[in-house]
């Protein structure tokens, strides 16, 4: 084996134990955010399943889909609502959530798992009206924010 084989190996092993500790503490953690973790077929996709503990959303579960690439955690994870809501941080098409800890700019290799699901929680309450992928949703939510969170707790409900 070559240096770059060596490495290269050595990396993947990395990323498999942090994400198989990240995934394994999650449902200690974040308890009782966090009610169950499903792994897919393709290694890196987990399936989290959470209930809102904001004030606003209490109880209402959500379901995300996260992508931990074999470049995490030095590239941030993709993260997806499975199904769709409306929302000023989540695109309107796919579902991806687009909040500033995801950013290639912003994401740091420190941040786990556990800090990308705290700050959608947070995010889900509060979005960032500053920088909106769907702005009919920030418009809905900075007009009506009863409304808004009527409509994102039915959306939610439906997943």
């Amino acid at each position: 084996m070559d240096g770059a084989s060596v490495a290269i190996a050595y990396a993947k092993n990395v990323h498999k134990q942090r994400v198989e500790r990240e995934i394994r503490t999650l449902p200690i953690t974040l308890s009782p955010v966090v009610e169950s973790i499903d792994k897919h077929i393709i290694e890196q996709n987990f399936t989290i399943k959470c209930r809102c503990m904001n004030a606003s959303l209490e109880g209402v579960p959500f379901v995300i889909v996260a992508d931990l690439s074999v470049d995490y955690p030095f590239k941030p994870p993709k993260i997806k609502f499975e199904g769709k809501i409306v929302h000023p941080n989540v695109d309107k098409v796919d579902g991806e959530v687009c909040i500033p800890i995801l950013s290639y700019d912003n994401w740091k290799a420190t941040c786990t798992l556990e800090n990308v699901i705290m700050s959608v929680m947070v995010h889900l309450v509060e979005p960032d009206t500053n920088r909106p992928i769907s702005l009919d949703a920030a418009e809905f939510f900075l007009k009506n924010r009863t409304g808004f969170f009527a409509q994102l707790k039915e959306s939610l409900m439906k997943i």
